[in-house]
């Protein structure tokens, strides 16, 4: 389970690069500082930047797995309490699911405090072209295969560092 959570936050993560790398990548304006006041306007254009984008959807899995690794968790070790504890995660799922938008209200405080309210005008469009469309609708199938493929190119070039850094200290007359 935090395998999976983790998996989902890295996606999450590894989402908001691409969405950078590819909404963005057509002009680089110099982006407002963190302590650029923020109008319910602009604030509005990030929230549907990121709900557009997809990123939203981070956000609303996170709840369910802390629910179900909560569930396993406390019912291992006492696997009688099991139907009460489902029945009372299900009755304060849906305060609990309330989280997901303080995430995406902060989120989207954080967007719009690094972007202009133009540049999330302009990549909110992008989102709702067929272009921007499709590309929300290939993230999942994207990060499925992305995120594997990280993990297994991380182990790579951990060997190959690690291999390069013995062999400079073996060098040096020091063994690693």
């Amino acid at each position: 389970m935090i395998h999976s959570l983790s998996r989902q936050v890295a996606a999450g993560l590894l989402g908001l690069a691409l969405m950078g790398g590819a909404a963005f990548a057509q002009s680089a304006p110099v982006a407002p500082t963190l302590s650029q006041i923020v109008t319910p306007a602009h604030l509005a254009v990030a929230r549907s930047v990121l709900v557009e984008a997809g990123l939203s959807r981070s956000f609303d899995a996170v709840v369910p797995n802390v629910i179900s690794q909560m569930t396993n968790t406390l019912t291992r070790t006492r696997p009688e309490l099991t139907a009460d504890v489902t029945a009372i995660a299900n009755q304060l799922r849906p305060d609990w699911l309330k989280q997901s938008d303080e995430m995406l209200t902060n989120g989207s405080r954080i967007l719009a405090s690094l972007m202009g309210e133009d540049d999330l005008k302009a990549t909110a469009a992008f989102f709702a072209s067929p272009a921007g469309k499709k590309y929300v609708e290939t993230q999942p199938a994207l990060l499925n295969q992305l995120v594997p493929a990280m993990e297994g190119w991380t182990q790579k070039i951990s060997e190959v560092m690690v291999t390069q850094l013995r062999a400079e200290m073996k060098k040096r007359g020091k063994d690693i």
